[in-house]
């Protein structure tokens, strides 16, 4: 395998002001970024970062196979390799919602945890940035629930019509309220439930992080959500690769799986998400990070081989 990548992808940053804070949250949420080109011209790691990145001709191989979509013990795309992630996300209007779900689930987690990460470091911009494309995730994960939510009810309504049966068709009737560990991602009335009530957490955090931003200098810029991301994630991988190298196998793995799932919703989730203006990607940037993670994975597989190798 070539060793990772040593660019780093740059970001063209086209930043709106904090004066727009003025304005309901409603309105930030669609124009909290302006529309962002990404280019990407050469810059080499670290050497001790390249030192952990050496050549190694390797095949890349599945890291785990997908799981039950029913199953809470294990989400089916935690153990599913990058390219299985990337065709996912790259043909998400064909997946099944449940899939969907799930997979939207998890970047709602990593990027919930990323916004507490630069809220506690002080860095209230860039938290309440990314907070925004979380709320843009949780809109989308909503609009899923209720296209899945229809067809049930019309599925169910056909065959009850076609059996003459005269039974009331239930709408999640007294559903609990469901938390990440009750939530059943095969039911579409406790997905629903998940999502209306994550939405609702999402947006009130939103408000409480505004609320940072309202004593700050009018002329602070609002940091780009994606490249928050995209170095994030550059740095978690080279992270990965420098615990590779000390040996730490089990902090590399887990490096690399944040990593891969962070440049996969630049690539898939991102540009398909109602921001406006929309995310821009060309060709050849998409192509330059799906490359990213094509490597991050395979560092994974050769981590996984080594491990089970006696």
């Amino acid at each position: 395998m070539e060793s990772i990548e040593k660019d780093y992808v740059l970001v063209n940053a086209h930043f709106a002001s904090t004066e727009t804070f003025s304005c309901s949250l409603e309105t930030s949420l669609l124009n909290n970024s302006a529309s962002r080109v990404f280019s990407c011209p050469p810059k080499k790691y670290d050497q001790d970062v390249a030192a952990a990145m050496q050549a190694r001709e390797l095949a890349v191989t599945s890291f785990g196979s997908a799981k039950s979509l029913g199953s809470h013990e294990s989400d089916p795309l935690a153990a599913s390799n990058a390219s299985t992630v990337l065709r996912e996300v790259q043909g998400l209007s064909i997946l099944h919602p449940s899939t969907r779900l799930q997979l939207l689930h998890r970047y709602i987690s990593i990027l919930s945890e990323l916004v507490q990460v630069k809220f506690n470091a002080g860095l209230f911009l860039e938290s309440f940035s990314v907070e925004l494309v979380v709320m843009a995730i949780w809109k989308e994960a909503l609009r899923v629930c209720s296209s899945w939510l229809a067809s049930t009810m019309e599925d169910v309504l056909s065959r009850s019509c076609s059996a003459n049966e005269s039974t009331p068709v239930q709408k999640g009737a007294g559903l609990s309220p469901c938390s990440e560990e009750t939530v059943d991602f095969s039911m579409p009335e406790s997905v629903s439930t998940w999502a209306e009530q994550g939405f609702l957490v999402a947006f009130d955090r939103a408000e409480r992080l505004s609320d940072h931003l309202r004593n700050m200098d009018s002329n602070a810029q609002m940091p780009d959500a994606m490249e928050i991301i995209f170095q994030t994630a550059l740095e978690i991988g080279k992270s990965g690769g420098v615990d590779e190298l000390l040996g730490n196998k089990g902090s590399a793995a887990a490096s690399y799986t944040k990593a891969m799932l962070l440049l996969s919703f630049i690539v898939g989730e991102a540009t398909s998400l109602l921001l406006s203006p929309p995310i821009l990607l060309s060709p050849a940037d998409r192509k330059r990070i799906e490359g990213y993670v094509v490597n991050f994975e395979s560092r994974q597989s050769h981590l996984q081989m080594s491990q089970s190798s006696p």
